[in-house]
């Protein structure tokens, strides 16, 4: 096919003009869904190369592509399309997810890595047919630790609570990542923010949350100062979201200690 070809060998170019040029080519629906097909296409018989380039390249056409008019309630709303235009949308959305799942696979930096995880809770995620094809890419940046784990929980999050994923160890590995060190990083507020989020619900067990917060407090012992006004701040919401947690400060005159033994 010749946008197969045509795309291929301007990727392959990664000369910045062209694929500049090549970006606000695509405005037609039919380009955008040829385009989509191509890039897939480029990017499977890239999974093996050592060019990390190529996956900067190719990631920056992508998303370069708008495909927002493809995804209005509208449209979603309908089992089926109706005209031409609303078949080669329907196509398009299914390109859009196919084409994403190969692009994943290819060799890219970590610069770029982290930039993707930052980005696909919002960018990608609504946008495929079936997200939770993402959850193995996820789960395996999860299980990086450090600030990979702490950029896929959005996504993964989202995963669970709006796709229905099943992902028993979500928390209990959330949990492992509030360590003391934790705290001395310039994340700490994306993470505590994601955190809020994460323990809001109140279909959450309390002693769940309670961990948390015993873990979290515990940790502010040797934090900076600015550390221990954001630990404290979200303890202090979670306590007030969860009044079975209060026995950590106060536990009442009626208070029974368990017996030991």
């Amino acid at each position: 096919d010749r946008t197969a070809e045509l795309v291929g060998a301007v990727l392959t170019t990664k000369n910045e003009e062209l694929l500049a040029k090549l970006a606000t080519e695509v405005s037609d629906l039919d380009w955008k869904y040829a385009t989509l097909k191509a890039i897939g296409r480029f990017s499977k018989q890239c999974h093996g190369t050592s060019d990390m380039v190529l996956a900067d390249v190719i990631h920056n056409l992508l998303t370069s592509i708008d495909v927002s008019e493809c995804f209005t309630k509208e449209l979603l709303g309908r089992r089926k399309p109706t005209t031409p235009a609303e078949k080669t949308m329907f196509h398009i959305r299914k390109a859009f997810g196919v084409t994403w799942l190969e692009f994943l696979k290819v060799p890219k930096s970590r610069a770029l890595y982290l930039t993707i995880l930052t980005s696909l809770h919002e960018g990608v995620i609504p946008k495929m047919q079936n997200p939770k094809l993402l959850c193995d890419f996820l789960v395996d940046s999860y299980n990086l630790g450090g600030t990979a784990s702490l950029l896929a929980l959005n996504s993964l999050f989202l995963l669970i609570t709006d796709y229905n994923l099943d992902y028993p160890s979500f928390y209990p590995k959330l949990y492992r990542m509030c360590t003391p060190d934790l705290l001395h990083t310039p994340y700490l507020g994306r993470f505590l923010s994601m955190l809020d989020t994460f323990l809001k619900s109140p279909l959450l067990p309390g002693y769940m949350v309670a961990a948390f917060i015993k873990r979290l407090t515990r940790n502010s012992l040797t934090a900076p100062p600015h550390a221990i006004i954001q630990v404290a701040r979200l303890t202090t919401n979670l306590l007030k979201l969860h009044p079975s947690t209060k026995r950590l400060v106060h536990r009442g005159p009626d208070h029974k200690p368990a017996r030991e033994g």
